[in-house]
């Protein structure tokens, strides 16, 4: 018997961008990484390229806070306390 399985489903830039609000809410910060695992254990394909560029206008238009390592960006919000996380 064949395995008829569906493909993964692409994301795109509305599901990072409702994935992102919900993590940054839930964890007061996150990596595109981050995203893109949570992403691929619950959407299905996520490519890093197009989740970190959504992630960055994303995190413009929100007016979150970026933090670039040098390694990775962190993005994080305040809520509330104009405290950034």
């Amino acid at each position: 018997m064949m395995n008829m399985k569906k493909p993964p489903r692409r994301v795109n830039r509305y599901i990072v961008e409702s994935a992102a609000s919900q993590l940054i809410a839930a964890e007061g910060r996150i990596t595109s990484l981050t995203l893109k695992r949570y992403l691929r254990d619950r959407q299905g394909w996520a490519c890093q390229a197009d989740i970190d560029q959504w992630l960055h206008d994303t995190a413009l238009k929100s007016g979150w806070s970026v933090s670039d390592t040098g390694f990775a960006r962190i993005y994080s919000a305040s809520y509330g306390l104009g405290i950034t996380a």
